[in-house]
């Protein structure tokens, strides 16, 4: 908004007027992953992942009579845009199989599928979720995990389950014990007899509680995952939410991604993926600003602990309070401007584990600080509402009307009476990659 409106909202619900800097931050970003991460065969992404394309994986139920939930979005006729997104297939159940021992019993996903080729190690110029997924917590962060496919489809099956929630169950409450209409949790057969689990809480509900759910479907404590694991179960909100994701090869307390400190081989995540499809970003501030009170009023609020449900927190110590959140933005600012080794300025969007580390040392006064979940809030409330890709410039111009006196010798100093002025603010975002003009916007200042 212009500065004028921004007076004008001033005056009318009566905030501070030392706000009003703070307010007027411009700042634009192409939405895109920094261009500097290393090139695979001469290809660089052009574009974010729309996180919001996890809408597809939540079930058809009794859409079409017959396919009662029959494998995630099947129902919703979506399964050319899902093998295109996330290069997987719908496998029937096999209920001749042994259900203790062949994952095969229940309908599950398949990686690429008959006729199909994906692999799982390119990155093409438009690559699917989990190829993104590998390349970013791997040669995106200079790592080669040995174990790297394996993590990958478990950190994408267990973002499935997080994302299409447990109200919404897949098998044909006509024939609850059918295998072919699908389990609730996701199963993905990603090298044809390997198998990757979802976290999904309905499957291991008590079959004395719920009659539509296979007595012997995967449980979670079988497959590693924590007691105290913090289950979100609704959509995500932004991208920093995905450090929800289980994984059992984490090196957090909780088993869930990193990104929350420096070394993480989570944290490019972070810059791969978005919940805006916009081509270029508005409405965010810079990472590297040196108004603690900006990044303040970003934190403030955030929640330090989820109650897993799409409802405010019942609780208000789940929120950072105003004294934490300006504790914690000063932190970031110290961390964006030191000149030490392996500090200074944010480059990218993964560089807000680091922020987010740095800030979590500040949240003394928040219950519970060195949970793995308080120590994320930083990196939800920043990650969609920040960039560290553009150069925001302000050119200050003063255009004045006059006249020279009868008698002015040159045209300087005093020799030139204004008789009329006009002041406007230019404000510039330039593309650090490229130094293209992401926005810009004039507006006149009145005084």
């Amino acid at each position: 908004m212009s500065r004028q409106e921004l007076i004008k909202l001033q005056r009318t619900i009566d905030f501070s007027q030392s706000l009003l800097q703070y307010l007027g931050t411009f700042s634009r970003e192409k939405n895109r992953p920094a261009q500097d991460w290393p090139l695979r065969s001469g290809n660089r992404l052009s574009t974010r992942f729309d996180m919001t394309n996890l809408q597809i994986v939540i079930p058809g139920f009794r859409i079409r009579p017959g396919n009662n939930g029959k494998g995630h979005a099947w129902g919703l006729q979506k399964q050319t845009d899902f093998f295109r997104l996330f290069g997987l297939v719908w496998v029937d159940g096999n209920r001749g199989l042994n259900r203790l021992t062949n994952p095969n019993y229940y309908g599950h996903w398949q990686y690429g599928g008959p006729g199909h080729s994906h692999d799982i190690n390119a990155l093409p110029a438009d690559p699917d979720f989990f190829q993104i997924i590998n390349y970013a917590t791997n040669e995106a962060v200079g790592v080669n995990d040995p174990n790297r496919i394996q993590n990958t489809f478990n950190i994408g099956a267990a973002l499935i389950d997080l994302y299409d929630g447990d109200d919404l169950n897949d098998p044909d409450p006509n024939n609850p014990g059918d295998g072919t209409t699908g389990n609730t949790i996701t199963i993905i057969d990603y090298s044809g007899a390997s198998y990757a689990y979802g976290i999904e809480a309905m499957s291991y509900d008590d079959p004395n509680f719920n009659l539509q759910r296979p007595p012997l479907a995967p449980n979670p404590l079988s497959l590693g995952v924590p007691l105290n694991y913090v289950l979100l179960n609704r959509r995500f909100e932004n991208v920093g939410e995905f450090g929800y994701a289980y994984n059992p090869a984490s090196t957090t307390a909780s088993k869930t991604l990193d990104f929350a400190s420096a070394t993480s081989h989570d944290k490019a995540i972070l810059d791969f993926f978005t919940y805006n499809e916009a081509s270029a970003r508005a409405g965010i501030v810079n990472l590297n600003t040196r108004n603690g009170p900006v990044l303040a009023s970003i934190i403030k609020g955030a929640w330090v602990h989820d109650p897993g449900a799409e409802i405010p927190p019942p609780d208000p110590t789940y929120l950072v309070s105003q004294n934490d959140a300006l504790a914690a933005a000063q932190a970031i600012v110290q961390e964006t401007t030191s000149t030490t080794a392996g500090r200074g300025p944010a480059l990218t969007r993964a560089d807000v584990a680091r922020l987010a580390a740095a800030a979590a040392s500040a949240l003394h006064g928040v219950p519970g600080a060195s949970a793995d979940e308080t120590k994320q809030t930083i990196a939800r409330a920043l990650t969609d509402t920040g960039q560290a890709r553009t150069w925001n410039l302000m050119v200050d111009v003063i255009a004045q009307t006059g006249r020279y006196k009868p008698n002015a010798q040159d045209l300087t100093g005093s020799n030139f009476v204004v008789e009329g002025e006009k002041r406007y603010w230019l404000h510039i975002a330039l593309d650090r990659d490229d130094g293209t003009v992401v926005g810009s916007q004039l507006e006149e200042v009145i005084e």
